[in-house]
């Protein structure tokens, strides 16, 4: 059997097709590992299904669609589908990578791509720390939510070219025929618009419902003030930064209150108290040692970054470009 391309991660050929971390390419994955990889497919297209984000068409009316969009010269809303495979870091230093599979759309062949608004920020390094150190001076509670699927869970596609459908691809979408297409509902991963649906479906109702007031200093972060105590002045209660599809939490009972609310209206595939074990967020590892934060970035460094070597000829050319030397 060849060696599991996990196993030589410091190659020096660059890979002739881009890869994201962890990723493993079908003729990759050796021939026992193939029936757990299935598994993994068929539960993720299921789960897309069941979410509602893909309404699966009949052969039948596949055909009728297909009859459709080439009357109209639109056959460009058809887009291919792909499966993507991981084997995922896991929860802290030294844990075993698990296998997982993602369903996405291949966001790149979609018709309206240069017509959609589709920036969505994500929270600094600094702030992270400004939040860290308001969270310790103010004893509060730490959790970190990681939400599941949470694209499928933003507001219903909406694109002026009318409805878009995908088809499979290398199996794909497991379970159907030759042909058959799936319209796209809600937000999938892969579509360039869907991390903007998706933050704006999380940061209205965070606003809206719970209260909380986007920070002037974060745009992804948001604060909970309220009147405590007997002078009646407003005081902090709880901050939620958000990261994609992973929130850091921070607060009191009004806060956790809130939190619960949340839980309510998304569906959470994790949600963990920020302890002396430790919770990984964002490439990082977060631990409360007593009153103390504790942040490392242990696993990453120890599983993603590796040594780079260099021969003597290439240390002398300090001041070339990478890609002049050859």
């Amino acid at each position: 059997m060849d060696a599991h391309f996990l196993a030589d991660s410091t190659q020096k050929a660059a890979p002739k097709k881009k890869r994201g971390e962890g990723e493993v390419f079908p003729h990759e994955i050796p021939a026992e590992e193939w029936p757990e990889w299935k598994v993994q497919d068929a539960e993720e297209f299921k789960k897309i299904v069941d979410s509602g984000a893909l309404r699966i068409l009949s052969v039948e009316e596949s055909k009728q669609v297909w009859a459709r969009l080439e009357a109209e010269g639109k056959t460009d809303r058809v887009i291919p589908s792909r499966m993507v495979r991981r084997y995922k870091p896991g929860e802290g230093p030294g844990a075993p990578r698990v296998k997982k599979s993602r369903f996405c759309i291949r966001g790149d062949k979609d018709p309206d791509i240069l017509s959609l608004s589709r920036f969505a920020p994500t929270v600094t390094t600094s702030n992270l720390q400004v939040i860290f150190q308001v969270a310790a001076n103010r004893r509060f509670r730490g959790l970190v939510g990681d939400l599941k699927s949470a694209f499928t869970q933003s507001r219903p596609l909406q694109r002026s070219g009318g409805p878009l459908y995908c088809r499979s691809f290398h199996g794909s979408m497991p379970g159907l025929q030759e042909g058959q297409l799936a319209e796209i509902i809600l937000g999938c991963y892969g579509l360039v618009d869907a991390p903007l649906d998706w933050r704006l479906t999380l940061t209205d109702f965070i606003q809206a419902e719970l209260g909380y007031k986007q920070s002037s200093l974060d745009p992804c972060t948001y604060l909970l003030f309220d009147k405590d105590g007997e002078d009646g002045e407003e005081e902090l209660q709880g901050v939620i930064s958000v990261e994609v599809d992973d929130l850091l939490m921070f607060g009191g009972e009004k806060h956790e209150k809130k939190i619960q609310q949340l839980q309510e209206r998304f569906t959470f595939g994790k949600m963990r108290e920020i302890d002396a074990q430790g919770v990984d967020f964002n490439g990082r590892r977060l631990r409360k040692v007593g009153s103390d934060f504790l942040i490392d970035m242990q696993a990453f460094v120890e599983e993603r970054l590796h040594m780079v070597e260099l021969t003597p000829e290439r240390k002398k050319q300090k001041k070339e470009d990478r890609k002049s030397v050859v």
